[in-house]
């Protein structure tokens, strides 16, 4: 209701635009007040973090960057092909890794999801990726909140402060209470939980806030708050510690010859058939000696 009601605003502007001119200026005065009132609300902060944090369409050169490819000018969003994720609990079960996270917002479970895959597989590309789906597809029913674990500088504290701190929005700043707003439901993604241990950081205090994400997570069950976890890191970041028994773990796959085949080809429709040939054939090397020595020999237009 909070989030129809905000959303009245603009149509009430729209209606405005076609009013005769007799009735406009006290409609107006009551309509500027009406405006105010919408950019000071927390809808609006949430909205503008979405388009300058999420969104691919951002202006902010610093998360802007991080959608690049290089010096290319295509996008991530350009060349993404769904992966493949493997459930670590039933031998077996292979599942499209987007459609599976995204029955798991469906029927809210209150298990928190780890994504785990090596260095390289893709963890902070889905990270940003699905996201921005999110954003587009299932806003304000879920409202992701896109965090880098390494960026956050003090785990000492409860869950709710770390969070607060993590989040940079006007609407975290402005409302102590912003995560027991029943208007309001997050999905927190939260990457790269091996690199807080290549950091350095405290096996204790890890386990320790991991444990918090998985207890935060069924209170928010009980409060009907309805907030859900996510988040990524190595299968070796979670050896020794104490694991939460609500973590849910889906290992990502290697990319098979059919996704291959379907990001080539996305990549020849940006970069040409020569440059994609090309980055193929580097492919077919990795698997054979034989052909990294003929290709030794040969230009590798990338």
């Amino acid at each position: 209701t909070g989030w129809t009601a905000w959303g009245v605003y603009p149509i009430i502007e729209r209606a405005l635009e076609s009013t005769e001119e007799h009735l406009l200026q006290s409609l107006q005065i009551k309509a500027s007040a009406a405006k105010n009132l919408r950019l000071t609300s927390k809808y609006y902060s949430i909205e503008n973090y979405l388009k300058e944090q999420i969104s691919p369409e951002t202006t902010n050169p610093s998360f802007k960057a991080l959608w690049q490819v290089f010096d290319e000018s295509f996008t991530l969003s350009d060349i993404y092909v769904q992966l493949k994720g493997k459930l670590s609990d039933i031998p077996g079960n292979t599942v499209n890794l987007e459609t599976w996270v995204q029955e798991q917002l469906k029927t809210f479970v209150p298990e928190v999801t780890f994504i785990q895959a090596g260095p390289g597989r893709g963890k902070s590309v889905f990270c940003r990726i699905f996201a921005n789906w999110v954003r587009e597809n299932l806003h304000p029913i879920w409202t992701p909140i896109l965090i880098r674990l390494r960026d956050i500088e003090n785990f000492n504290t409860n869950l709710e402060d770390i969070l607060s701190a993590a989040v940079k929005a006007d609407f975290v700043k402005s409302d102590a209470g912003w995560l027991h707003d029943r208007n309001t439901r997050f999905l927190f993604l939260l990457d790269g939980f091996d690199e807080l241990r290549m950091e350095g950081r405290t096996a204790g205090g890890i386990e320790k806030f991991l444990n918090q994400v998985g207890q935060y997570q069924k209170d928010c069950q009980r409060a009907e708050l309805g907030h859900h976890f996510l988040v990524t890191g190595r299968q070796s970041a979670l050896l020794g510690i104490f694991l939460p028994s609500n973590l849910q773990r889906v290992q990502i796959m290697l990319m098979n010859e059919e996704l291959q085949k379907l990001w080539l080809g996305k990549w020849e429709s940006l970069v040409g058939k020569e440059k994609a040939t090309a980055f193929a054939d580097f492919l077919e090397a990795r698997a054979c000696p034989e052909r990294v020595k003929e290709l030794a020999q040969e230009p590798l237009l990338l």
